[in-house]
């Protein structure tokens, strides 16, 4: 009986067609572990505390291209990227040298720039400093949180 299994083994795992359908259910399996499902996992936020950091803009390159929201980024709209807000939370981004603020929409994921807090579109971050800039400190109040 053993020696019949063995056989099978032999023959059936061995072939070319096999070792390829076994290559790709091990990619899935390992991909399903890393990537468990396609939501993202729940953050706690804190609402009542400001968050303060150095802000940046999104370059041209990323104009007509999709954000983590689904999402096509323009600049003219007033939205930014943060790592941790849930997508659709409105927030107050105050320039700590100007005072002047704006209220952007977060639809993106990053920035992914070691120090940075936030990348705002280009729009948002003129309103409330030069672009010439390209980086400035600033102030995140959550207005409205998303559900």
């Amino acid at each position: 009986m053993i020696e019949a299994l063995k056989e099978i083994n032999e023959k059936v795992f061995s072939t070319p067609l096999m070792q390829k359908a076994l290559l790709i259910m091990l990619i899935m399996a390992i991909a399903a572990l890393i990537f468990p499902s396609g939501k993202e996992p729940e953050i706690e936020v804190d609402t009542t505390q400001p968050e303060y950091g150095r802000a940046s803009y999104y370059a041209d390159y990323f104009v007509g291209k999709r954000t983590a929201s689904g999402a096509v980024y323009r600049h003219e709209l007033f939205t930014a990227a943060h790592r941790t807000l849930p997508l659709g939370t409105k927030v107050r981004v105050t320039c700590m040298e100007s005072t002047r603020s704006a209220e952007v929409i977060i639809n993106d994921r990053g920035p992914f720039v070691k120090g940075r807090i936030i990348d705002l579109s280009i729009s948002a971050f003129n309103a409330i400093s030069s672009k010439n800039r390209g980086v400035i400190f600033v102030k995140l109040e959550i207005i409205e949180p998303h559900d």
